[in-house]
């Protein structure tokens, strides 16, 4: 089965269009599944695949592609290298729908407060607090997943098809240098978004959403319940951990291995230009070391967080240098 999100994109969040946020019907795989499981069968023998079962398993097999939680469709391991096996995403490509969803968060980010709280006096301000870390929570998401096109490879279990002929495509296929550059520019928008200044839009809670990021406190579980102190949400911090862990699932050692095998084999294969290391490297320094430059005093949290933020990288590339070389 797949596991999608509620169907709430950007482009119809503010428009007269109607759309279903669930499935409304179930899909060509599960119809083919049912019947794979559940077709009554002339002639079978206990322990031995009917003949039927190949025939069905065999059909469509490029049109539908099937993966299982062995194949790492969360990004919980340095093996989940497939970004076209995921849970909750929407779409025949995924990297759209992450696109989709941070500008979602941006417009969303612009009258939150407003959206979130009825001005009947019947909901706390405490509700902001909630959906504003559901939005970070759902940030980080899109750009973990987004980082499994690095290195990436598109996997499929085909087999020879129609009496021994070649499937059309390979097992293993890398994804093109222009969906890897594509994808780390992405994740590096986010990494370098600032926290708003007045009059500037931000992926992150604006001065005035800020003021109203409080959250219950107390004892909120349990038999005796006593949850009714107002505490302050601070996320700053998660903030400022989310971008070092991006940068360090960018440079993990797995994944720029895959990045120099593609590279080397592929291209020594004839294949068309593909992903390199320096591609990789080189866009990270335009992207982090550039910002530092015009940063003002009015940032001086943020232009710390980038001094630490570029030392951690700095480190990093010398471990990966060495490592690629080796």
């Amino acid at each position: 089965m797949d596991y999608v999100p509620l169907n709430i994109l950007n482009r119809t969040a503010d428009s007269s269009l109607e759309v279903d946020y669930f499935s409304t019907t179930i899909g060509e795989y599960d119809k083919l599944a049912i019947k794979y499981g559940y077709l009554e069968l002339t002639g079978e023998i206990t322990g031995k695949k009917h003949s039927m079962l190949f025939e069905i398993a065999s059909m469509n097999q490029t049109d539908l592609p099937f993966a299982t939680d062995e194949d790492q469709p969360r990004t919980d391991s340095d093996t989940a290298i497939d970004p076209y096996v995921n849970v909750y995403d929407l779409g025949e490509e995924p990297l759209e729908y992450y696109k989709d969803q941070l500008e979602l968060i941006v417009n969303l980010q612009k009258k939150l407060v407003e959206r979130v709280v009825s001005k009947d006096g019947s909901e706390a301000f405490t509700e902001v607090g909630g959906v504003e870390t559901t939005l970070i929570a759902h940030l980080e998401y899109i750009a973990t997943y987004a980082i499994k096109y690095l290195g990436g490879y598109k996997l499929s279990k085909e087999r020879y098809v129609d009496g021994g002929m070649m499937p059309p495509n390979p097992p293993k296929q890398p994804i093109s240098s222009t969906l890897q550059s594509d994808a780390l520019s992405f994740v590096l928008s986010i990494i370098t978004s600032p926290f708003p200044s007045d009059g500037h839009i931000s992926i992150f809670p604006n001065s005035t959403t800020t003021k109203f990021l409080v959250e219950e406190g107390g004892w909120c579980e349990g038999v005796s319940v006593d949850c009714f102190r107002t505490q302050p949400i601070n996320l700053q911090n998660t903030i400022q951990t989310l971008k070092p862990s991006l940068i360090t699932q960018i440079l993990d050692q797995e994944r720029l291995s895959r990045v120099s095998e593609q590279s080397r084999l592929y291209a020594a294969q004839g294949s068309p230009s593909l992903y390199t290391f320096d591609d990789m490297i080189s866009s990270m320094s335009t992207n982090l070391m550039d910002p530092i430059q015009n940063i003002s005093s009015s940032q001086a949290l943020v232009s710390w967080s980038f001094f630490c933020l570029i030392l951690k990288i700095l480190s990093n590339i010398v471990i990966c240098v060495f490592f690629i070389n080796n």
